[in-house]
């Protein structure tokens, strides 16, 4: 939790009902329980948990390491950055995984806005544009309408036209 990024000043950052649900998940794989009837999370614990990481991306701990080495050779602010850069688009690659997979848990999230929003935010503006079209048709009216519409906006200022 602490290289994840999910302890800072000695204080874990899962609120209590992500920490009920992150609890429950270690518990029932350290068991072998996680497909027996009952003991799966419910969709309001899986909601807890997956707001916690789509608010708290990290890269994987393989990758975490390699950048802070490739810092700690460093030999100029340059090769910080792409380090940091390389792990920032890590890092919102594993938000995308937890975004589909959150739409796969809970067909009530808006995972084709959000995917739009990730991609843009990793640079693949051409998936952007299509997540973001592709919502609007669905939901030409809907709560994200607006902001999809202006994403969208955005993605092709920055791709072109489509």
């Amino acid at each position: 939790m602490i290289g994840a990024g999910w302890v800072q000043n000695g204080k874990v950052l899962l609120d209590d009902d992500a920490r009920r649900a992150a609890y429950k998940v270690v518990w029932n794989a350290q068991l072998g329980a996680e497909r027996l009837k009952g003991m799966e999370l419910g969709v309001d614990e899986q909601r807890a948990l997956y707001r916690f990481y789509l608010t708290h991306p990290h890269a994987s701990e393989i990758q975490r390491l390699a950048y802070e080495a490739m810092r700690k050779r460093a030999t100029n602010a340059e090769e910080c950055q792409k380090a940091n850069a390389e792990e920032h688009l890590d890092m919102e690659q594993w938000r995308i995984e937890k975004i589909r997979r959150l739409g796969e848990l809970d067909p009530t999230y808006p995972t084709g806005y959000a995917l739009g929003v990730a991609y843009y935010r990793t640079g693949r503006l051409e998936q952007s544009i299509e997540s973001f079209k592709d919502w609007i048709v669905k939901h030409p009216d809907g709560p994200y309408a607006l902001r999809a519409r202006n994403h969208l906006k955005a993605a092709v200022t920055a791709f072109g036209p489509t």
